[in-house]
């Protein structure tokens, strides 16, 4: 064993070598199959949750730590950071102009303490982590912060654990290997603590900072937002699909991908499921066996670790540092051998991933802060070398410190690991294989529109020509497409507003100036002086272009690489920093959140439902979304927003939903066996519009898809409410040979005969009525005197809508 090992098995462990020998002795049957008393346990939990409440853990931890500290700046700002939001007797409470002025003034004095206790804070992180040996202490708080056990679920941000976590591996990989002590669970406890401290801090001067300037912005709540954020976790439903995105950029070099890495994409994949494989295995059952030695040796057994007695935790915590470390982190040499097969191309590829994709202990040379880089960041394996036991072979361990790099933020390390490998033409790749993948995707559901990415325009007067990412037409519909695929840069990640304002106006007011032109060119008053010439990949604009006279409806998608979470879903925020114009509603979305979207919806009508839906909250000033899985579960629910924004006017409040991502990942957490069996999240419909959507669908009248697009953006309340007044509808209808019913969010028109309805269609009078709800159904009695839903049409389009049909 290796000195690093042997450092590990300390003196005080042999009582501790139970714990490691049950974990190991379970994980080496392969059982990973969870009991049924878990699978209970992860029902019970599921059916006893609560939807989260308004922001986040992170921000109302630092709530309460800011009352705390007795500073008077903090004091202060305590008042209005509970969830970015306060809500006190049910409206949202904002500090007043002469809050804001005491605040300025203790700004200055606020930023000079709390500047010289960070930097305090982190000499005393470095210097508890130069006294022990690190590695320990972080594989530790890897478990701890980034383990997500069988059938858990998680909110956005509901671990305020992310930043900490960087800046402890940070001051880790800057530590050489040497012959420090052991780590103790007091230890563990003081490096927790810091790291907690320094977040705390950090989000404290940037309020501070931002209020020493001339005047308040939104640019502190989208500072705060960024700064938490960065490897938050974002729930079982993301993985699938940011690994989908991973494996569109790789795609973008074909063999040259592997053949410059020396890996293949699927090697990375494999060595991820391999870890996680591990990790559901191993150290649920470490985890368990060190709970159990813990209440063995104090005769006490805690439901949790937060009521448990400082003698339980201390017990805990000893055990968790004797046994994590060695199941936590995998030897190189057995990724290797995992990953042979008998083709053998390219031998080591575990090595070769971890050439390219990690960071070796004491080599790291940047000082850890929460505004600096992180080694795991694009590099989530962290090495420690130990003993050449050959010469082919050693025992180097590599830790996974940042599983969500392989996960959930695949697509971002693809994207680093690229631009570092092939930095000549990756700009131009990147580019092409997001606009490529985000029109293969919304084309998905319009199998009968034309589609092309890549497109030439020609001005005919003047030969100039420009490029359209993407076009996808179907119908009276069209999709105008432009793609930003340049990410994110680091300093906009960690909260520098300043810099994410710049890069938002040139990837999305960019984007939105090119939407314009594209839609002038395409349908307005200037199509004609316009043509299709060609496409990227050399095919002849004619394939589009004789679809496009019939385009009435056009919807605008800005894909981008990275998920810009409430920026994208609350554009309202993007109108107040003037990065869109006001009424602006692009469909702004990273295109791994495209593609679950488009997995989760069953067909083209609920696709352009769902765009017209969105386009219609996400700009609105008094609804607050967290993110585009929250849009699409209040889109599936068939939220009634609008009785909701008119309660949120009536008490001067904002309509903050959420709570929906639980379906979500729920579901795709069955589908990868980490958790019990679950439903597939599907647009939530009355039978009457499920039949008639389907009915329409089936038969295909002229109109017929408009017509399905209403029914299913009809609020579940509305359709609810016809539904229970059908029969009062129909018995008015003897009094009475029409009527209409319903507010100016739906409303439903009745009638007794075809004649009827000519008479009513030929009423301009009445069209303008109709022409002002947002959503109309249409139903007539049959001979039989029974009432059945015929139609439906967006007020928009009442006078447009095919007549002949009744």
């Amino acid at each position: 064993m290796s000195a690093q090992g042997k450092r590990w098995k300390s003196k005080k462990a042999t009582a501790r070598s139970q714990p490691r020998r049950a974990a190991n002795a379970k994980y080496a049957k392969g059982g990973v199959a969870p009991p049924p008393d878990q699978v209970k346990d992860a029902l019970a939990a599921r059916e006893g949750r609560v939807p989260p409440s308004l922001g986040s853990k992170a921000v109302d931890g630092w709530s309460q730590w800011l009352a705390a500290t007795n500073q008077p700046f903090a004091v202060v700002l305590s008042r209005f950071t509970d969830s970015f939001a306060p809500v006190q007797d049910g409206r949202l409470f904002a500090p007043s102009a002469q809050d804001i002025t005491e605040l300025r003034k203790l700004a200055p004095a606020a930023v000079r303490h709390f500047g010289e206790l960070q930097s305090s804070l982190l000499r005393d992180l470095e210097n508890l982590v130069a006294t022990v040996q690190g590695v320990p202490l972080l594989c530790v708080a890897t478990f701890l912060t980034q383990f997500k056990g069988w059938g858990s679920y998680y909110e956005p941000d509901s671990t305020p654990n992310s930043l900490d976590h960087e800046i402890l591996t940070a001051a880790v990989a800057r530590q050489s290997t040497h012959s420090g002590r052991d780590p103790g669970p007091m230890d563990l406890l003081n490096c927790m603590r810091i790291v907690a401290e320094i977040r705390n801090v950090a989000l404290t001067l940037s309020a501070a900072y931002e209020l020493t300037s001339d005047e308040l912005t939104p640019d502190n709540a989208l500072r705060t937002f960024t700064l938490t954020r960065w490897l938050a976790v974002r729930g079982a439903s993301a993985p699938q699909f940011a690994r989908a995105t991973a494996n569109e950029l790789a795609g973008a070099y074909g063999r040259r991908f592997a053949d410059k890495l020396g890996f293949r994409y699927t090697d990375l994949e494999k060595v991820a499921d391999y870890v996680h494989q591990r990790w559901r295995g191993g150290l649920r059952d470490a985890n368990i066996a060190c709970w159990t030695f813990a209440s063995n040796a104090t005769g006490g057994r805690p439901m949790n670790v937060a009521s448990a007695t400082s003698e339980w935790r201390y017990h805990y915590y000893e055990s968790l540092l004797s046994v994590i470390p060695a199941v936590l982190s995998v030897p190189i040499s057995d990724l290797d051998q995992y990953l042979s097969d008998a083709a053998g191309k390219y031998s080591k590829r575990a090595t070769a991933i971890m050439r390219h994709l990690s960071s070796m202990v004491g080599e790291w040379d940047k000082a850890p802060g929460p505004l600096a880089d992180s080694p795991i960041r694009t590099h989530p394996f962290l090495i420690w070398p130990q003993e050449e036991v050959a010469p082919d072979k050693s025992t180097s361990r590599a830790l996974l410190a940042n599983p969500n790099a392989l996960d959930v933020d695949s697509a971002a390390t693809m994207e680093s690991l690229l631009s570092r490998t092939f930095p000549a033409d990756w700009s131009a790749k990147r580019a092409q294989a997001v606009d490529d993948y985000a029109v293969r995707l919304l084309s998905r559901h319009l199998p009968g529109g034309s589609k092309a990415s890549g497109i030439f325009v020609r001005e005919t007067a003047t030969g100039a020509e420009f490029e359209m990412d993407g076009l996808i037409v179907t119908g009276n519909t069209a999709i105008l497409v432009e793609g930003k695929g340049a990410p994110l840069k680091l300093a906009s990640l960690r909260g520098d507003v300043r810099r994410l304002k710049s890069q938002f106006e040139n990837l999305i007011s960019e984007a939105w100036s090119q939407l314009q032109r594209d839609r002038e060119a395409m349908f307005g008053s200037s199509a004609h002086k316009y043509r299709i010439v060609r496409t990227v990949t050399g095919h002849s604009g004619s394939l589009i272009s004789p679809t496009l006279a019939n385009v009435k409806n056009v919807h605008y998608v800005i894909p981008t690489l990275d998920g810009l979470g409430e920026a994208g879903s609350n554009l309202e925020m993007l109108h107040q920093l003037g990065i869109l114009p006001d009424g602006a509603s692009p469909w702004i979305v990273a295109v791994s959140d495209l593609a679950l979207v488009i997995d989760t919806l069953r067909n083209g009508s609920e696709l352009i439902a769902y765009l017209r839906f969105r386009e219609k909250w996400s700009k609105h000033p008094r609804v607050r979304v967290h993110d585009e899985i929250e849009m699409l579960a209040m889109f599936l629910e068939g939220t009634d927003v609008a009785l909701r924004v008119r309660a949120a006017e009536r008490e001067n409040a904002i309509a903050f939903i959420s709570g929906g991502q639980a379906r979500f990942d729920d579901y795709h957490a069955y589908l990868r066996g980490d958790g019990p069996r679950a439903d597939r999240p599907g647009k939530k419909v009355t039978q009457r519009v499920r039949r008639a959507v389907d009915e329409l669908s089936r038969v295909k009248p002229q109109g017929w898809f408009d017509a399905a697009t209403a029914l299913l953006g009809t609020p579940m309340a509305c359709a609810i409410a016809f539904d229970t007044h059908w029969t009062r509808y129909n018995a008015k209808l003897d009094e009475t040979s029409a009527h209409l019913a319903g507010d100016e969010d739906a409303s439903i028109f009745v009638a007794r005969t075809v004649d009827d309805w000519k008479e009513i269609l030929s009423d301009e009078q009445m069209l303008d009525v109709l022409s002002r709800r947002d959503i109309v159904w249409f139903a007539r009695r049959d001979q039989k005197g029974k009432l059945h839903l015929e139609w439906a049409s967006h007020g928009s389009a009442v006078q447009s809508f095919p007549r002949w049909r009744f």
